[in-house]
């Protein structure tokens, strides 16, 4: 059955007309976009036909993936036709590898980082005169907080969870104050004694510290420490509370935020959001809740109560 989303954006999308889908995270906009790809794309014409522009490695990889599986149905059904190719052109990727792959046997879709697609592009691997359809997929403290988390984690015991904070500004990097998510993971490894690992995920790292975090997580339970990029339409159903350190930026980013969790049909876990804020981030959560249209328990932690 579809989505209210998927209901009302097929028609639309089907007709030739261009379209902008706003609904919550989880609500099955990728899907939505994904069909209107494959009901345009020639699969008997060996060129880029569709382009998607994904904010982040990791969720490519995550539509790529999709995009796939779903391409790999008519083979399994025993259809004898050309098959379906997807090209991941994603940051840490091997350029020369696709270059090659575009100029032997060009893949009908391309699902690209804005840097991967700029450098194929600068380089005239890549051209976008074949492209009938693109898609744009959301382009794009203080000490005692520390032990405010602490406490909650040993009291909550989840299974799985992930820890947003957001990374400082350049002015406070060079006056030599360390990014959030390095305090928060570094006093979790001295001071966490629960059973789950503790694991770092953040634009700033290299690219195979990144695939191996993102694959750590999908493998087992843990405390995640990241910044908004995990916030960003990954599929983490495993996942049963999120916290966070900081106050995102905007409710749409806490929305973004807390759909991490619990995303159903895949989990039938029950999910826990906490928000740990001072007194005068209060409002800001107020603004969330009045726009969002829900409501915080308020708890008043025994350290600053």
């Amino acid at each position: 059955m579809p989505t209210d989303v998927q209901r009302q954006s097929l028609p639309v999308l089907l007709s030739g007309r261009d379209c902008v889908l706003h609904a919550q995270t989880g609500s099955g906009k990728t899907l939505a976009y994904l069909l209107l790809v494959f009901s345009i794309v020639d699969v008997q014409r060996l060129a880029v036909q569709a382009l998607i522009i994904m904010p982040t490695r990791e969720l490519g990889m995550q539509v790529a993936k999709v995009a796939r599986m779903l391409a790999a149905e008519p083979a399994e059904r025993g259809m004898t036709h050309r098959p379906f190719t997807v090209m991941a052109l994603l940051d840490g990727g091997m350029l020369k590898r696709h270059k090659s792959w575009l100029k032997a046997e060009p893949p009908q879709m391309v699902v690209a980082t804005v840097g991967s697609l700029c450098r194929m592009l600068e380089k005239q691997f890549l051209k976008l005169d074949t492209v009938q359809v693109l898609i744009i997929d959301e382009s794009c403290d203080k000490h005692e907080k520390l032990h405010v988390l602490l406490s909650l984690l040993e009291r909550d015991a989840p299974k799985s969870a992930i820890i947003f904070v957001n990374e400082q500004s350049e002015l406070s990097k060079r006056a030599g104050d360390p990014p959030s998510a390095t305090r928060v993971i570094e006093f979790l490894k001295t001071s966490y004694i629960g059973h789950l690992d503790v694991l770092l995920l953040e634009e700033d790292m290299n690219f195979n510290a990144r695939v191996n975090a993102f694959l750590e997580v999908r493998q087992r339970g843990c405390l995640l420490v990241a910044t908004d990029i995990a916030g960003r339409g990954i599929d983490l159903p495993e996942m049963t509370h999120i916290y966070n350190y900081d106050l995102p930026r905007t409710a749409t980013d806490y929305l973004h935020r807390a759909g991490r969790t619990a995303r159903r049909p895949f989990s039938g876990e029950i999910c826990c959001v906490t928000s740990i804020i001072t007194p005068q981030e209060q409002f800001v959560l107020q603004r969330f809740e009045n726009e969002l249209k829900f409501r915080c328990e308020v708890v008043h932690h025994p350290r600053n109560s």
